[in-house]
């Protein structure tokens, strides 16, 4: 049984093929106009029928280009369905990958999430997205609600979550802007060096 994905690639196949083979059909079409412009050329007074042929060589041109308008854009949303939904899809069960979301990344970020670690950047990758490539199966939260309760019992300590807040709004902030699209790389960078803190933390 033919797979969405297979019958999408074989669609997309299809296309391109009928697509490449337009400017042939012109091609032969406009040798055929001219050999009978040509013939008919060396008739006398027949200049009208001579422009007959023009006018049905120029319909033949905008019936193809209007063709392959047609196929270029089927191309373009197939190739567009694919990207979205088979390129990279998410595995059942699955939400999170070395503490990732998967599901809010673009399809080419997340087949590199999922797929690249041979790559060079791969590692990188990982920890400018606020990742750890050191653990697949972490889902990117932290087990820190007992020391949550330690200041109660140290006075001097009781500021110190006051002190987090300004950190808080700052991730949050850029966590805004990495949902839009507008993070920078300096904001992806602070990102990470503030969740590498958080885990340190965590782990002390």
């Amino acid at each position: 049984m033919t797979t969405e994905a297979e019958y999408i690639t074989d669609q997309i196949n299809q296309c391109r093929e009928a697509l490449a083979s337009l400017p042939e059909k012109f091609a032969n079409a406009e040798r055929e106009s001219d050999r009978k412009i040509d013939l008919l050329c060396e008739e006398a007074g027949i200049m009208g029928a001579v422009q007959q042929q023009r006018n049905a060589l120029k319909s033949i041109q905008k019936n193809i280009q209007s063709q392959a308008d047609l196929l270029s854009g089927r191309i373009s949303a197939l190739e567009g369905l694919f990207k979205q939904f088979h390129l990279a899809p998410i595995p059942d069960g699955i939400t999170h990958m070395y503490g990732i979301e998967l599901a809010p990344l673009d399809p080419d970020t997340r087949l590199r999430v999922m797929h690249g670690q041979d790559a060079p950047a791969w590692a990188q990758t990982i920890t400018t997205l606020g990742g750890d490539p050191e653990f697949k199966d972490w889902d990117g939260t932290y087990e820190d609600e007992p020391e949550e309760d330690e200041p109660e019992e140290d006075e001097p300590e009781e500021d110190e979550p006051e002190e987090d807040e300004p950190e808080e709004d700052e991730l949050a902030e850029i966590e805004s802007r990495i949902e839009d699209n507008t993070a920078t790389q300096e904001d992806l960078e602070r990102v990470a060096l503030m969740l590498n803190h958080a885990r340190q933390e965590a782990e002390e």
